[in-house]
């Protein structure tokens, strides 16, 4: 009996191909316009199929990585976007990114994510619906808190 392999059931490819191939006109569009650019495009490129490539890895481990570590993910956001407004860098008015070794990371960005991960703990616990007021103050104060935040850099 054939088996499908865990890392290849549940693959879209035909999807995953028209990715690839739209990122790789995106790069030929950038490195047209500066080569520069486009050699810092595969880079990036190549770092967000390493870090696919770890989550990966990771969650082979566990089912449910992203529910155990939603908290962590979350407060270590809300952590960056409080350490953001007092050593961040200012771009154009807004003290919203954090310069590391030449490269801009905004907390912003990682925390849409970690925002989307919370929320979808507390609505996967056992018997929390977002009907009920508690559950659905709950969410719309995990939604506050970063918003709040954003709002203070400003970079809306």
């Amino acid at each position: 009996m054939y088996t499908t392999s865990r890392y290849k059931k549940g693959i879209d490819w035909p999807i995953v191909i028209m990715v690839m191939i739209i990122m790789a006109f995106g790069v030929a569009n950038i490195y047209s316009v500066d080569p520069d650019y486009g050699v810092k495009q595969v880079v990036r490129i190549g770092l967000g199929f390493g870090m696919i490539a770890v989550f990966a890895i990771i969650t082979s481990f566990s089912r449910n990585f992203f529910d155990l570590y939603a908290f962590v993910f979350y407060i270590v956001g809300v952590a960056a976007l409080v350490g953001v407004l007092f050593f961040g860098r200012e771009i154009n008015g807004a003290k919203a990114w954090y310069s590391i070794g030449g490269v801009g990371i905004q907390p912003v960005e990682l925390m849409k994510i970690a925002t989307g991960l919370m929320i979808a703990h507390v609505l996967n616990i056992p018997g929390n619906d977002l009907n009920r007021p508690p559950v659905l103050l709950t969410c719309l104060g995990l939604i506050a808190i970063p918003a709040v935040l954003i709002l203070l850099q400003p970079d809306v």
